[in-house]
């Protein structure tokens, strides 16, 4: 009965159980006939395929019967249960399988460092590896790890276990992929409840779950690439506040996740461009209008390389610009209040005239703060988006009348948005930007001649928006909401190995709204 059904119940193969207890409360008891194994839940082979021979009800009421057995077994210890204590709500028995292996352990025996035979092994201890979980009991299984001795370099190392992914796991390979399958639905601390281990333990079988899984990240096939970075640890640094993210525009893949923003933090992937000799490939990268990045993709890919700065950056550039262009009016208002009551403490006119003049300075500020503090969202929301809303157009159009210097940095704003609407090629988008810089330099607002400038310097990769049709950083922004729900559902990470990992896995992950 030992050989069939071991791999069945553990995932464990080329071994075969050699003795087989039960632990409760200290006290361990040998089994040693098979049928009462069978009642904890171990079924042979024959059986699994006598029940999926049978139709699903009566497979469920014989595997129900089995369970109930399993439960009968458990609760056989006289112990009284109100001494019990149980913190999964599954039985406090315990089945141990004691294993071996089937071949000679010594056979193939090479060093680890010379890769010599002759390997000397010696006693070593019992190691206990968690396995899938019998009936209502828990199984570990025991299996003696042997130390070695290279008699060649004298290196010492201890024998692998071939069914656990790292010589620290205590649980085996099949249990870390079960583990991986539960978090996926539920937090860590659930599935630490769930199957009765430390949530240490479910946080490491992930890590290395992962770790094997993203070991290496095929960059083979990535034509357009996406760049970007996010502010996740606001404790430390400067320099270690960002991550900087790089997604494949057409699979969605994370290539790429490193500390830090700008050049440097894009090091380590471009040696891995370099390596898999896929940097001829990359036709195209989106990114925002940062110098760090463009600068990165001139020293790294190939000249001919396309910079396409999203659009919806640029108008993000814009609408810092009207901000600050609503906060200097601000300002000038507050300047000129304050210069006015200065003038008023030295006058010689009588205090009443004086309190009137004051209270008439003050209300003009409030009314000010009002328009420009008050409507500061109406600036940066789309035009169609106001249209539907009488009473925010309304003081939206009392704003812009009143402030000329807003009202042409909004208008300007619109035009903006007008060329990615109507645009069809880059010739016409070309011409259209060049009016466009033409009338922002017309104002003789410093901002937004400011503005002028920046879309003229960046204008090669502006215009890579009609050369490839569609081009954007949209998705990638999109992922940076995920990594903050990411974030939210951890409470934040301190293991930044973990964290990476997380990322490079998000897109498998559906977040759910009420997660949010």
């Amino acid at each position: 009965m030992h050989k069939p059904w071991l791999y069945h119940i553990t995932g464990i193969s080329g071994y075969q159980v050699a003795a087989q207890r039960v632990e409760r409360h200290g006290r361990s008891r040998e089994i040693r006939n098979a049928h009462v194994l069978a009642r904890c839940g171990v079924l042979e082979v024959e059986d699994l395929r006598f029940l999926l021979d049978k139709p699903p009800c009566v497979a469920l009421a014989l595997l129900g019967i089995i369970l109930k057995e399993t439960t009968a077994y458990a609760s056989c210890d006289k112990e009284p249960s109100r001494n019990r204590k149980r913190k999964t709500g599954m039985s406090d028995l315990t089945l141990i399988l004691v294993i071996e292996s089937k071949r000679s352990r010594d056979e193939g025996l090479k060093c680890k460092g010379c890769r010599e035979t002759g390997i000397v092994p010696r006693k070593g201890d019992v190691r206990r590896i968690r396995v899938h979980d019998v009936g209502r009991m828990r199984c570990y299984v025991e299996v003696p790890v042997r130390r070695m001795r290279c008699p060649k370099c004298g290196r010492r190392f201890k024998e692998k276990l071939p069914f656990v992914m790292s010589p620290r796991a205590r649980v085996s390979r099949a249990f870390e992929w079960l583990i991986v399958s539960e978090r996926a639905n539920a937090s860590i601390s659930a599935v630490a409840e769930k199957l009765g281990i430390d949530w240490r333990t479910v946080k490491d079988a992930e890590k290395r779950v992962l770790e094997a899984e993203y070991k290496t990240v095929d960059l083979k096939g990535v034509t357009r690439i996406g760049i970007d970075e996010l502010y996740v640890f606001g404790n430390e640094r400067k320099s270690r506040k960002y991550i900087t993210v790089v997604r494949d525009l057409d699979s969605g893949r994370v290539l790429n996740v490193s500390r830090g923003k700008g050049e440097a933090a894009l090091k380590e992937f471009a040696y891995r461009l370099r390596k898999q000799k896929v940097i001829d490939r990359i036709r195209c990268v989106c990114m925002d209008m940062s110098n760090a990045y463009y600068a990165w993709v001139g020293h790294n890919l190939r000249k001919d390389t396309l910079i396409v700065f999203d659009h919806f950056h640029v108008v993000m550039k814009m609408n810092e610009h009207i901000n600050n262009i609503r906060r200097m009016a601000m300002a000038r208002v507050n300047s000129d209040t304050r210069k006015r009551l200065a003038e008023l403490a030295t006058s010689d006119q009588d205090r009443e005239t004086i309190r009137r003049i004051m209270l008439s300075a003050k209300e003009r500020q409030e009314r000010a703060k009002k328009y420009l503090k008050g409507n500061m969202r109406l600036l940066l929301m789309n035009a169609e988006d106001i249209a539907g809303n009488s009473r925010a157009k309304a003081r939206l159009d009392r704003m812009l009348a009143k402030y000329t210097d807003i009202g042409a940095a909004y208008v300007l704003k619109e035009k903006l948005r007008s060329i990615y609407a109507n645009a069809k090629t880059k010739l016409d988008a070309a011409g259209l930007f060049a009016d466009w810089i033409a009338e922002a330099r017309a104002t003789e607002v410093d901002d937004l001649v400011a503005m002028a400038s920046t879309i003229e310097g960046h204008l090669a990769g502006i215009l890579g928006f009609w050369e490839f049709r569609g081009a954007s950083n949209a998705s990638v922004e999109g992922f940076n909401n995920k990594i903050r729900w990411l974030i939210k559902q951890a409470y934040g990470y301190r293991d930044f190995k973990y964290f990476r990992l997380k990322v490079f896995d998000l897109p498998n992950l559906k977040s759910r709204d009420k997660d949010c």
